[in-house]
């Protein structure tokens, strides 16, 4: 029952992060460069996701670390890879906008929720 717990309130961080992502991009993307607003979003949403993951969905009460900082930095980078790559691949495939977006958000989500978990906030 634990474990189904910690994927449910992953799910809601995730939701959340992604609500601040699009919300920051959407506002900036009107008065600066959609390439500058996206960085930005993405950067607030991850640095959010950071806090949540750590204090909430996993509960690390350890003391805030370089390395775990940096850890969670490479989780980011290797899920919008994994997001970016599945849309291209599905969107290639299948000319569906809609599919290819829920689906590589999908991958992505539980690429990213197996490398927090057994990488950025294991125990022990």
């Amino acid at each position: 029952m634990k474990r189904r717990w910690v994927i449910f309130k992953f799910i809601v961080t995730g939701g959340f992060c992604t609500c601040i992502d699009f919300s920051i991009y959407m506002c900036l993307s009107t008065v600066i460069a959609m390439s500058y607003a996206k960085c930005i979003s993405m950067f607030c949403s991850c640095t959010m996701s950071f806090f949540l993951n750590k204090l909430w969905t996993f509960r690390d009460k350890k003391s805030y670390t370089v390395p775990q900082v940096l850890k969670f930095a490479i989780t980011q980078l290797i899920n919008i890879s994994v997001n970016v790559g599945c849309n291209i691949i599905i969107y290639d495939l299948t000319q569906m906008k809609i599919l290819a977006f829920v689906l590589s958000t999908l991958s992505a989500m539980t690429v990213n929720y197996l490398l927090q978990k057994k990488i950025v906030f294991r125990e022990g």
